[in-house]
């Protein structure tokens, strides 16, 4: 059986943050890729963003034959959502709020709601209460991003970079008190390594409300380079029926091209293996 309209995707952020969105778009599209993700942080930040850098980012798009699959490393460091101070706070929903117009008019369907460290909680802020400043952002930007046509992918980070969310499980049963359609879950590959008793269930366990999906190896590098049973993982997108992006989040080698190509052939072979 074949995932239903599943597409491919690469953000080159992890491995090679200083290339230009213009550079990374190409290369994207050279090897083979159906869309490129985007870092927001460092090509997309909707404070320094004016009308004509989005507009030059459709054009690359249109150039490169690109769809945007999403929004990622959304938030600069200095942003906390669960800060004692109200002000920072208020100043994370109304970043998020741009951050949605600005997918949104670009054509940015999923923001991943990653960035552990915007959304840990600080040092003497319960847990209770941080995951309830949390939950109040979440709830207020899925109402805003539902009105766009954009959805929120909480994506579980592993225990070393994140104090809260680290499982799919967490993710899920986060976005399902929001009681937002636009508030669902990403599942990530080597997160995943790390924090779950399995690789397939955590996915059907998601279901329908799985919006996204990042794929590396154990190691980080791409998929096939360590030990991560993706057959597996693809088993579990096919059962339930995904049809989003599979979005490559790795750190390639020196050989970006190369590297690129072998992951976009591995992924292809994947999604119609029907083994």
């Amino acid at each position: 059986m074949v995932c239903p309209e599943l597409k491919f995707s690469c953000t080159l952020w992890l491995s090679h943050p200083s290339l230009s969105f213009e550079k990374s778009a190409q290369l994207v599209s050279d090897a083979g890729y159906d869309a490129i993700e985007i870092p927001a942080a460092l090509q997309a930040n909707p404070d320094k963003m004016t009308e004509d850098d989005a507009k030059k980012i459709r054009t690359i798009l249109e150039r490169n034959n690109l769809e945007v699959s999403a929004f990622c490393v959304i938030y600069p460091r200095d942003v906390r959502h669960a800060s004692l101070l109200a002000s920072e706070r208020m100043r994370s929903l109304k970043y998020t709020k741009r951050l949605i117009d600005l997918a949104s008019n670009i054509g940015a369907r999923i923001l991943v709601w990653g960035s552990g460290y915007a959304r840990n909680i600080p040092a003497g802020i319960s847990r209770e209460v941080g995951t309830k400043w949390l939950l109040e952002l979440l709830e207020q930007a899925g109402r805003y991003a539902a009105e766009r046509g954009v959805t929120i992918a909480i994506e579980p980070l592993n225990r070393y970079e994140s104090t809260v969310i680290n499982t799919i499980g967490d993710a899920v049963q986060m976005a399902s008190i929001t009681h937002s359609p636009a508030v669902r879950v990403l599942c990530d590959t080597f997160h995943m390594n790390i924090e779950e008793a399995s690789l397939r269930d955590p996915i059907i366990e998601a279901g329908r409300m799985l919006a996204h999906v990042h794929v590396s190896d154990s190691n980080r590098a791409i998929p096939g380079k360590g030990h991560i049973n993706f057959r597996e993982i693809f088993g579990a997108l096919r059962q339930i029926g995904y049809d989003g992006y599979v979005t490559l989040e790795a750190i390639l080698g020196t050989e970006i091209s190369s590297d690129l190509a072998a992951a976009r052939k591995f992924l292809q072979e994947l999604s119609v293996d029907r083994g």
